[in-house]
This record gives structure tokens, sequence and C-alpha cells, in this order.
């Protein structure tokens, strides 16, 4: 697709489609069970999303590949059932639907990008109003064995957090809430540091910040936001198995009571604290069974596969005909594939109904025409031949034309 800002859109429009469509399919591929580990599983989800984003480029990257053009127009109708072609192309109608859908979710995704920058703003207020934390914290970070801790930059508390968190990939620093030093104990806080630890070491900083950006491809959809709630399940469901291993009940209990603190109408927002979550957390804690690791080859295949196929499926939404009658360029029986201008009535496409290119097709205002493609939109019409004293030889006898 091409036209100036029409075509731009039209290409967003469809790569939204496709993006929502392989996001579905892609996601379907990564069951959240409990004899999966949860490490390859929040895995899988994050190359899903990956993957699904990426299809949004399918459209652009179509206009370098070769595909043919499949017309969709009332011509499939029997031919009671349609009147003017030119006034039932469905074609036409799908490409100003998708100009439509991109302009929408333009409109969309500029609006989640400013909620998701006001998070983030909001985020960095609440660490810039923190203090650093007591020597009960200090002693807890002195007591964690968890490699992941030298990457912090700082630990502070903060009156505005309910929940302890990590934040900043690129200068790490963790925050507990002001409260927590008096109300846990010290084998409490070293398992709230060492849960924090746990996230800098397996880089989920970085995760979750690709995931946030991603997301705004996806601006208010509902099943996006279902796929976003099972990363950030999956991604704590990892850590509670990697930190609770000495004690699993006392780690559970610990979750019950930091979900007791936690308000959800804060930044940053509790995530898998709710009651099913934090349920499901605890089960997959106590469940003894082993876990076994969730293979990407289903994904990766499927990925492949659906590329394939949006690359290589003919085009079916066409841009239609400029409506200011502007020209349209097709070479001419007579000048050796050279262009020639001229606006295209919708006579001209009637004429080569059911016949293909290079057939002889007349219309009212000439005949001994030939039927050419219209490359503005991939529709059969019915070019005039040369003008009789068009490119004639020094003996008078038109190139091309046999006497």
């Amino acid at each position: 697709m091409t036209g100036g800002l029409p075509g731009v859109l039209a290409e967003v429009g469809a790569g939204a489609l496709l993006a929502s469509a392989a996001l579905v399919l892609f996601s379907r591929l990564v069951p959240l069970r409990f004899v999966h580990d949860p490490s390859s599983s929040h895995r899988a989800l994050v190359w899903a999303l990956v993957l699904a984003s990426a299809s949004m480029l399918l459209p652009a990257l179509r206009t370098i590949t070769p595909h043919h053009a499949v017309k969709v127009t009332a011509h499939a109708l029997p031919p009671v059932a349609y009147g003017d072609p030119a006034d039932a192309d469905l074609s036409g109608l799908g490409y100003h639907v998708l100009c439509a859908l991109g302009a929408g979710w333009s409109l969309a995704a500029a609006l989640a990008a400013v909620v998701t920058g006001v998070s983030v703003v909001q985020l960095g207020l609440l660490i810039r109003r923190a203090r650093p934390a007591p020597a009960i914290v200090g002693a807890a970070l002195a007591r964690c064995s968890a490699s992941g801790l030298a990457k912090a930059r700082r630990v502070l508390v903060s009156e505005d957090a309910s929940v302890p968190f990590a934040a900043i990939p690129w200068a790490p620093v963790l925050v507990l809430p002001a409260r927590f030093p008096d109300i846990f104990d010290g084998p409490a806080l070293d398992l709230i540091v060492s849960h924090e630890a746990a996230h800098l070491e397996r880089g989920d900083l970085w995760t979750t910040a690709l995931v946030r950006t991603l997301c705004v491809l996806f601006p208010f959809n509902p099943f996006a936001a279902k796929v976003s709630d099972d990363i950030a399940f999956a991604r704590e469901a990892a850590v509670d198995a990697r930190v609770a291993r000495r004690d699993p009940h006392g780690y559970g209990r610990l979750l019950v009571d930091v979900a007791a603190h936690a308000r959800f109408d804060q930044v940053p927002r509790p995530v898998s604290m709710d009651d099913t979550a934090l349920h499901r957390r605890i089960a997959m804690l106590t469940d003894e069974s082993a876990k076994r690791s969730l293979s990407l080859a289903p994904l990766a295949i499927t990925a492949m596969i659906f590329g394939v196929v949006a690359l290589a499926a003919p085009s079916i939404f066409a841009m239609p005909g400029r409506p200011d009658g502007a020209a349209a360029t097709t070479p001419s029986a007579g000048e050796a594939g050279g262009p020639f201008h001229r606006a295209t009535p919708p006579s001209s496409y009637a004429a080569c109904y059911q016949k293909g290119a290079g057939d002889p097709c007349s219309v009212p205002d000439f005949a001994n025409g030939t039927c050419a493609v219209n490359p503005e939109n991939g529709r059969l019409f019915c070019a005039p031949p040369p003008p009789p004293d068009a490119h004639r030889q020094p003996d008078g006898q038109a190139i091309g034309r046999v006497r």
C-alpha cells in the first residue's frame, strides 16, 4: 500500500489487526500451568508479545516482497446483484476501513503512551522523595547472598509505597515501604530483600520495561492487558520459586502479610497480589511436583508460518482510484513501455470484465482497445489504442502495428 498519508494509515491499520491476531494466537501456545516451570513460561510469554508486536511491520515489509493483487469487487456476485463496478468495489471499501483503523490506533497509542509516561514520572517522583533505608534494612542486605544485590545502586524506604519494588533498569534502586522495618522482623526482611535481588539477578527490570513499551502498541486492548498480567504473574512466580526454596511455607505467609498492606490505588501498582493471583502463587510454592520447562519451538514455528503467510498472501484491500480523476499510468501499445495518462471512467473497467490482460476491448469512446492493469488499484481497464500518427517509421508505418 502506498499513497501518502492514507497509505501509511492503511498500513498501520493492517499492522494493528495482524499484531492483535498474532498476540491471540501466540499467547495460546504459552499455557500457564502448574506442570510448567514459571521461569520458562515467563520467557515464552515475553517472546510471544515481542513476536506479536513485530507483526505490525509485516504490511510495510510486503511493499518489498512480491505478491499478487486480488480484487474483491461486486463482480464476484451474480450480474443482477451488482450495478456499476466502480461503485461496488469492496476492496476500496476495505482500504478506507484500514485507513480509519490506522488513524484510530494512532490516537489510542498516543494516549496510551501518555498514560505510561505519566506513571513513569509518578514513579520517578516517588523515588526522589524516598529516603535512605535504616540500619535494620542494611543488616538484611549484608545477610543477603543473592548476586543480583550487587547491581543495586541505592536502597530506600518510602512513605508513598505500599509494596517493595525495584526500579530503573540502568541504575537499579530498591524501595521498601517505610513501615516495613517496624512491621517485619529480620528473617522476613531477609526474604523481602532476597526477592527484589532475585529480580535484579534475572534482569526483570529490563524485560518489564520492554513489556510496558510493547503494550503501548496494543492500546486499551483487554487481551493485551491479560497477557501483560500473565507475564507479571509468571515473573513473580519464578522469583518465588527461587527465593522460597529454604522455607516455602514461611515464604507463603510472608506473601500474605505483604499483600495485606498492598494498596492498588498507588504507584507502583502491586502486581500479582490480588486474591486469585496470590492464591495461585502460594499453591505453586506448596506444590512439590516436578516442573518441566516450556519449549519455545511451537511458538517459533507458528510465528514463522504466520509471517510467511502474511508476506506471501495476495493483496485484497487495494487503494482505490483517485476520486478527482487524476491520471493513472500504464504502458501504451505504441510506446514500448512508455507511460500515457488518462482518467479511467467506470465504463473502461466494465469493458474488461471477465477478460485478461492483453484481450481486446471496446468502450463508447473508442474501439480496438486493449485490457491493461491499472497500477493505481490493480484492476483491468480498457486502454485506448495509440494515435494513428504515433511513432511512425520513416516509411510512414506505425511502430508495432501490422498492416
